[in-house]
């Protein structure tokens, strides 16, 4: 969904060339014993299996999906892979890193590290204060970080110039907050991966630990996946927008946790109340993109509807997918190569979507199941 220009594909490219020794790759310490999904056949949880077939007959035809993977009434009842990859593939999941950071950041509310979404965004980064900064820095809270309405530029997202910058720069966090901004904090949605990123240093200053020990301690443990790699800033701040590396089966536990309001393996991983938070929308667009209508925002997390069905999805780009529609307890996984330009990125998260409307949820047996 993001817009960037033909040259985005090299930004990255040198990106992860020039800056890989302060982006390193990072592994936990002790992986979690992996969840078991139970299996069931389509016909089982009313699903018609021939449309799941030509639905992986058509992202097979796409020829850059390397996942797809159907879940439903908590059964794993279609799974496919591409290209030579299979289960025990991780994969770059993009932007879908955004909504792990929000869980996260409802944890940290959930256990004291945190006292309010209130809290002043400079007041966790005083190092960072002098006299010519634009007043208006000192009014953004988390909770403009968390629903892209923190006021700045959003020219920081574009890939040509300030993106560039912005990732090659000594100090992200500095570059972040020296960034001009075009409205007050709260008054307009602008996504920006920026924001992302200082909330996982707000993360890392409010509870005194790396994002990842945090994420390892309070969430990806309870839920039973493991995070395979996490890049870093050259402060050592994890990724808060990107960069996060997941199996598709850990991405649809992730899922699975939101679509039960934060509850799995009988335990209360995310309160109820972040989790209606976070699936809230605070833009409240009735604006399309591709198949997916009236789309909107809530706390790192897209809302919105595909044929009709009520739906929230983690989105990242050139088309990572976690689709969770709550009605249908219908959970959705796609992983693909990211390696191309912006507008085939967007041209292949479309396609996904296609899939998904005119095949997987015709696949649901009078969408009432």
């Amino acid at each position: 969904m993001k817009k960037c220009s033909k040259k985005c594909l090299g930004l990255w490219l040198f990106f992860f060339s020039l800056n890989l020794f302060y982006c390193e790759k990072n592994t936990t310490d002790s992986p979690s014993p992996p969840f078991q999904w139970q299996t069931s056949t389509p016909s089982e949880q009313g699903l018609i299996e021939a449309q799941l077939t030509t639905a992986a007959n058509s992202a097979r035809g796409l020829g850059y999906v390397h996942s797809l993977l159907v879940i439903r009434n908590g059964y794993l009842v279609s799974e496919n892979y591409f290209n030579g990859k299979n289960e025990t593939n991780y994969y770059d999941v993009k932007s879908v890193s955004k909504s792990f950071i929000s869980a996260l950041v409802g944890l940290a509310l959930e256990h004291g590290f945190l006292t309010s979404l209130d809290q002043k965004m400079m007041d966790f980064f005083p190092k960072y204060s002098h006299a010519g900064l634009d007043p208006r820095k000192y009014e953004i809270t988390i909770r403009h970080l968390l629903s892209m309405r923190s006021g700045l530029d959003n020219s920081i997202e574009d890939y040509d110039n300030e993106f560039s910058k912005w990732i090659n720069s000594a100090d992200w966090i500095e570059y972040a907050i020296e960034y001009p901004m075009t409205d007050a904090p709260g008054e307009r949605f602008a996504y920006i991966t920026a924001c992302s990123h200082l909330l996982s240093a707000i993360l890392t200053k409010a509870t005194g630990m790396s994002t990842l020990k945090f994420a390892n301690r309070y969430l990806f443990s309870p839920l039973q996946i493991t995070i395979r790699q996490w890049d870093r800033d050259p402060q050592g701040y994890y990724f808060g927008g990107s960069q996060m590396y997941f199996t598709p089966r850990d991405m649809a536990v992730f899922g699975y946790c939101y679509l039960h309001n934060g509850f799995i393996h009988n335990s209360q991983i995310v309160s109820k109340e972040w989790v209606e938070q976070s699936l809230a929308d605070h833009v409240q667009s009735n604006r399309s993109w591709g198949a997916l209508d009236n789309y909107g925002y809530g706390y790192q997390w897209w809302l919105g509807e595909i044929k009709g069905i009520d739906c929230f999805l983690a989105l990242g780009y050139g088309g990572q997918f976690i689709i969770v529609f709550p009605d249908l307890q219908l959970i959705i996984v796609a992983t693909s190569d990211w390696y191309y330009y912006s507008e085939a990125a967007d041209e292949h998260e479309r396609a996904i979507l296609d899939i998904v409307a005119n095949n997987i949820l015709e696949a649901v047996e009078n969408n009432k199941q």
